[in-house]
Parts: structure tokens; sequence; C-alpha cells
């Protein structure tokens, strides 16, 4: 062989091998970046729009899909996750705070006094969608506040609140309420039901004089009652004047109705009949007992 057709093989054989060696670095390069961006640029012939997707994880320019080709959110899973650190939203609300729970078993269990049902199964198998009419487990849960702390009813507020401005925590009517020792819930919070302790309030009206005859004066006292969930004490603080001079069997009759139910004419005048039949009397609208306790949400 003669030294020209020498220097053709090993061209040729140079050729080959850079041939093939560029197709190896190509579908390799295609197996690296075919399924997500690079973190400089877009695959060979991809627009940074277009979606680049494997058999498991598909990436837009904006969402991330995993088990899924089509994400609609920034983050869609399609199928069951695992962390092993927290959740947590931009707010600083995390799943650990959300509820904390436990599972009850028996016919038919029910979950205790302040606590909420999730889920009920039946035989092992638990419905969240649809609840089953017979069960055998439910999973009973606290909601948390943000605080991380357990919401009061309703929701508007923690039991950390609630300590946090002087009050306590209690349960009323097989709810968590906040008991301050007040006349009135403070600003922000809202009586729940009639959850209170009151105290007798005192009232009265004056001597009351018509037509000649008087009426000495009333003394009205509210009720009261201790820590309950009882609506508020009050009275009518009035007195109703009624007088026949001449009347009521021929030896006249004076009536003084204190606590007299309201809508009554309170002016002294003489009714226009032939016994001299006096009216009048005071109209003080109500008096209330005093709050001393009072449970608030």
């Amino acid at each position: 062989m003669n030294k020209k057709s020498i220097v053709f093989v090993i061209l040729i054989s140079l050729f080959s091998i850079s041939f093939f060696f560029f197709q190896y670095i190509k579908e390799f390069r295609a197996d690296l970046v075919g399924a997500a961006y690079s973190t400089t640029k877009p695959a060979n012939g991809h627009l940074w729009s277009e979606m680049e997707c494997s058999s498991s994880l598909c990436l837009t320019g904006d969402s991330v899909g995993v088990g899924t080709f089509s994400p609609s959110q920034k983050l869609e899973v399609n199928g069951s996750g695992l962390f092993s650190g927290d959740v947590c939203n931009g707010g600083g609300k995390c799943l650990s705070s959300v509820f904390q729970t436990n599972v009850i078993a028996g016919t038919n269990p029910t979950c205790p006094s302040g606590q909420t049902a999730i889920m009920k199964a039946y035989n092992g198998t638990w419905y969240i969608a649809s609840q089953p009419t017979t069960w055998t487990q439910v999973t009973c849960g606290i909601v948390m506040s943000s605080d991380g702390t357990p919401l009061l009813v309703n929701s508007q507020h923690s039991t950390g609140n609630c300590t946090n401005a002087g009050g306590t925590v209690v349960s009323g009517s097989g709810n968590n309420i906040c008991r301050f020792n007040l006349s009135s819930c403070p600003s922000g919070w809202v009586q729940y039901l009639n959850w209170s302790t009151t105290i007798a309030t005192a009232g009265n009206t004056p001597a009351y004089s018509c037509g000649g005859a008087t009426c000495g004066a009333c003394s009205i006292n509210t009720g009261q009652h201790n820590w309950s969930n009882v609506a508020r004490e009050s009275k009518p603080n009035t007195m109703f004047f009624h007088w026949w001079q001449y009347g009521y069997g021929g030896a006249g009759a004076l009536f003084c109705t204190c606590e007299h139910a309201h809508g009554f004419n309170s002016t002294c005048r003489k009714l226009d009949n032939p016994d001299y039949e006096w009216q009048g009397g005071y109209d003080n609208g109500d008096i209330y007992a005093t709050f001393t306790q009072i449970g608030c949400y």
C-alpha cells in the first residue's frame, strides 16, 4: 500500500470516529435536556414558551407538573406526596398548625366536645366526599390558627388571642369561647349566645300624685344569674297610676302598679266619666342587669 492509500484510510477512519462521536453526544444531550429546560437555554429546536416533558415531569415557562402533562397551577402533582419537612404558604400558615387530629374507633363514634369530624371510615375504608351512614372510625380535628393555637367557635379568634386579651378559654354549648370579666366584649369580639354572669340592677320611680291622690315610690330590681347561657335580665322601670275618686263600688280605689308594661299614657289626666277617674304614671324605660362576665368569640 502506498503512502496516499494509507493517508486516505486514516482520514476515512477519523471521519467515521468523529461522526459516531457526534451522534453519541447529540443523543446524550437529548436525554439530558429533552425532559426539562437546561439551566441556560431550552433544548435544541424548542422555544422558551414550549412545554418539555418526560414520562413523569413537565415544565413550562412558569408551571411544573408531576405525573401530568398539563399542570393547571404553579405546581400540580398527580399522585401522593412525601415531605420530610412542613408545608407552609406565603402567609406563614403551615400544615402542622392547621389541624390537631386523633382517630376514635367504635360503633358510630363521635368527636369530643370542641372537635370536628374530618373523615369517617367503615371497616378500614375512609370516606371524604361522602359520609357513610354507619362507621367504625372517625378522624376528629381541632382547627388551628396561624399562631399555632386552636380556633374558638366561628373561627374569628384563637385561644391564644383570648389569653392575650386577658380572657379565659372555657367551654360554652360544646364550643370553645373566651370569657372576659367585663361588662361587654372587647372591640372586635362578639358575644356568643347568652353566655354571661350578671348582678341585679336596681331601679325606682318616685312618688306620683294625680287628681289629689298619691302613689308611693316603686322599688324595682332585675334578676341575676351565675355563669350560664341565660339571657340578660330586664324589667320595665315604670309605675302606672289609676284612681277612681268616687267609682269602683262607690268607695273609690287607688291602684299603683309598678313594672307596668310600656305603652300607657303617663300624663296625669281626668277621664271623661262621672266617676272622676284619673290616670297617669311614670315610664322611665327598662333597666337591665349588669354583666360581670361575658362569653365572646
